[in-house]
């Protein structure tokens, strides 16, 4: 094979490695994206690399052996020790029938949920869950729909608000274990859109919120992108372990709803849900609150 096919070959794993430097350039973070199908073909190229003996190959696999540190998730052990559950969830804004969707709810018993896509059709999923999530707050998207948050725990008086209208609302509620704030976000897609952007804005007003956080969302972006190592690092939390909740039409599946807790001593749950109407898996999660 000539020069031109064996620069072909090495495209993938570079496009693969690329997508760790998302804290350069949010165009990076979208490569990140991708990273599992490109991770696979990189492999089918490394192993004809291989057949045909090229010296390029010792880069390709330290290219790929870089995997080991960014997709690795830390394995997780079902317990019914945990005392706290929520429940996330994208309703898709066209939802036909969201009674489904109101039952799941109710039936997982936890103790906040966090919802995206709420359009003004979607907000009697919100209005019927008011009984058992009496603490509430709805915000407006400028993009799509609204993004909700509700929790079974009595509200701080003045606590619920909205971060302008780009995809967030917060309360602080009372639990068994003192004062926590839930957050709702719902981040654009990644670069050529602005979510760099947005989730700037966000960070900055999570930030002066003090106390101990549960942030849960449709991020739009994979656990091991650059934007979503900023979440834990400037929050101080820990990302709940991923589960594909989202495809591509039918033939990509990518992790891109998220949950992230304080950091506790026993490991987060995390489970999925059915689309129930959505194009969205639901996620639920048990943690504690330490």
């Amino acid at each position: 094979m000539n020069f031109a096919g064996r620069f072909t070959l090495i495209l993938p794993p570079i496009g693969y490695f690329l997508g760790y430097f998302g804290a350069i350039h949010p165009f990076f973070d979208s490569i990140s994206v991708f990273a599992v199908p490109l991770f696979w073909v990189s492999i089918a190229c490394i192993i004809l690399l291989i057949l045909m003996r090229s010296k390029w190959v010792f880069a390709v696999c330290a290219m790929l052996a870089l995997s080991l540190l960014r997709m690795a998730s830390e394995p997780a052990e079902a317990s019914s020790k945990h005392a706290f559950g929520l429940y996330q969830k994208n309703l898709l804004f066209s939802l036909a029938d969201p009674k489904p969707m109101i039952k799941d709810i109710k039936a997982s018993s936890t103790d906040f949920v966090t919802l995206q896509e709420v359009t003004q059709r979607q907000q009697i999923v919100v209005s019927a869950l008011k009984a058992d999530y009496p603490s509430q707050q709805l915000c407006r998207f400028a993009t799509v729909g609204g993004v909700a948050v509700m929790s079974k725990f009595p509200m701080v008086a003045g606590s619920g608000g909205c971060i302008g209208d780009i995809g967030a609302a917060y309360i602080q509620v009372e639990t068994d274990n003192g004062p926590v704030w839930v957050i709702s976000v719902h981040h654009l897609w990644p670069w050529p859109h602005n979510q760099a952007r947005q989730a700037k804005r966000i960070l900055a007003k999570l930030e002066t919120l003090k106390g101990p956080k549960i942030v849960a969302g449709d991020f739009n972006i994979v656990p091991w992108s650059h934007q979503m190592r900023t979440y834990e690092k400037r929050l101080g939390l820990d990302l709940a372990p991923h589960q594909n909740t989202f495809h591509l039409n039918h033939m990509l599946w990518i992790p891109i709803d998220h949950i992230l807790t304080p950091p506790s001593g026993n490991k987060a749950v995390v489970t999925t849900r059915p689309f129930l109407g959505s194009d969205h898996l639901g996620l639920l999660a048990r943690f504690d609150l330490n």
